[in-house]
């Protein structure tokens, strides 16, 4: 996968001998000849800005009717958020939704007897148990049968909402025999801009105006209980017509809007720069500009060997059996993996704040990090070296790489390296600012044979170092430095 090469470093530099190691590269891959690029990090200059929480999730860690508990895995990456929608598939006839927690809209809302918590209620301290912070969506998971009962308008704005704030009130005030559980973030609804689509599987019947008016219901009734609730939404599926309307509506009412949520399926991470740009200056031209900014469903939606067969129709690949299955299959493998990675870097770039991936459980089909029986993939690790780099330290030092498809960050004491769609090749690794004393680092692989392991220690001496490191495409790299007490 990678080696060191100490030719051509000065000896000052060394501190013992440095061995090389032999290349855990895939059979398929083709070094280039030499060192013809580089990658470089100079912990001596800090950038002023910190590592943003995007190695969030959708849902987890209780998964199959809690009959699978991934919370181990959850606190092994260090998940920041846990946001709930579409939760544990088939069977969210039990968990999360509105329509759920009180199944008779006919009912005294008042009435504790009318609610059912328990399956939630379960769900949530787990959550809390892992360490990560709930975002609970308020509204419905996707419903795309042909009766699409439950995701559409309420047939009482006012009563929804008063729905929600008891569910509001049971989580962080204990009504209901309830818990004190301080969620900070309700998100109201998810999608509702299908709306455009007579058939929509997000807001069956309904029109964009319903949901400005139910957004305004909600956020004001919320408030009124507890104005330190940061409230906000909708979970858009993009940058759309129905985006700029609602925040539009907001402004001109004068409607709290503590974050605006969006989604996006994407291939390049590039491709989100538009995107994130397009809603940070709606925000900023409505007055919004302290709202934070949630991307809380993303993944990886592309082919890497027939992609330009159905390059525009990638939604309508999933119609087809054969390649649903092989863009499953990424999504789970060292691609998928090199992916997330190179998404996660590119987006403490980006203004965003917060990213929750599409998702944790093993019953979806979009899940990349686990297997159906809760195995990690490889793409469980992508999350894990995240969260060892953030772990680590927030304090971003100067890291980059002038090579299309490799992904470089560090703090001042990890590099995390993703070769996501660059050559697999030999490149100069430069780390710089290392001050003085013996330093040990420590490289861990994810690639095809490795999974996040620890494949090499050195040991040096000074302020930089030079060596050459061969990378190949689809890989990880997490560079874990310490110092060493003097002998």
């Amino acid at each position: 996968m990678f080696a060191f090469h100490p030719a051509g470093l000065p000896a000052r530099l060394l501190c013992g001998v440095l061995l090389l190691l032999a290349c855990h590269t895939h059979p398929g891959a083709v070094l280039a000849a030499g060192p013809d690029s580089s990658i470089t990090v100079d912990f001596g200059r800090l950038t002023g800005t910190r590592l943003k929480p995007v190695h969030g999730v959708t849902n987890g860690p209780l998964c199959y009717e809690a009959r699978i508990d991934l919370s181990d895995r959850f606190r092994e990456i260090g998940v920041p958020y846990v946001r709930l929608h579409d939760t544990d598939g088939p069977n969210t006839r039990y968990l999360v939704d509105i329509s759920r927690i009180f199944p008779d809209f006919e009912a005294d809302e008042n009435d504790p007897a009318n609610y059912y918590f328990t399956t939630t209620d379960r769900l949530l301290q787990a959550i809390d148990q892992t360490g990560a912070r709930t975002i609970y969506r308020l509204g419905e998971s996707i419903d795309p049968g042909p009766e699409g009962r439950f995701a559409r308008p309420p047939k009482d704005f006012e009563k929804w909402a008063r729905i929600c704030l008891n569910v509001i009130r049971h989580y962080n005030d204990g009504w209901a025999n309830g818990f004190r559980l301080d969620i900070r973030y309700w998100e109201i609804w998810n999608e509702p801009d299908n709306c455009y689509d007579k058939v929509s599987s997000m807001w069956r019947g309904g029109t964009m105006e319903q949901v400005c008016q139910l957004y305004e219901t909600a956020v004001r009734t919320i408030k009124a209980w507890d104005e330190t609730l940061r409230v906000g939404g909708m979970a858009f599926s993009g940058y759309n017509e129905a985006v700029c309307q609602f925040v539009e509506y907001c402004a001109a009412r004068r409607l709290p809007l503590d974050f605006i949520s969006y989604h996006w399926y994407f291939r390049h991470p590039e491709a989100l720069s538009a995107l994130a740009g397009q809603f940070d200056a709606l925000l900023e031209k409505h007055g919004y500009g302290t709202a934070e900014r949630i991307f809380d469903e993303w993944n990886y939606l592309g082919h890497e060997t027939r992609y330009q067969e159905v390059k525009d129709t990638l939604w309508g690949a999933w119609s087809n059996p054969l390649l649903a299955r092989d863009i499953s299959m990424y999504q789970k493998n060292r691609v998928g993996a090199s992916f997330v990675v190179a998404a996660m870097i590119y987006m403490n770039d980006l203004p965003l704040d917060i990213a929750t991936y599409y998702d944790a459980q093993t019953v979806s089909r979009f899940c990349g990090l686990f297997d159906s029986f809760g195995n990690p993939q490889k793409t469980f690790y992508g999350f894990k070296a995240y969260g060892e780099l953030y772990r680590r330290g927030l304090e971003r030092v100067e890291a980059g790489s002038g090579n299309e498809g490799v992904y470089v960050i560090a703090n001042r004491h990890t590099v995390l390296v993703s070769n996501y769609l660059g050559k697999s090749r030999y490149y100069d690794l430069v780390l710089k600012g290392l001050g003085r004393g013996r330093k040990k680092v420590e490289i861990c692989v994810l690639n095809d044979e490795l999974d996040l392991e620890l494949s090499r220690t050195e040991y040096f001496q000074g302020d930089e170092i030079r060596q050459t490191l061969s990378v190949e495409n689809y890989s990880v790299l997490l560079i874990k430095l310490s110092h060493e007490e003097s002998e």
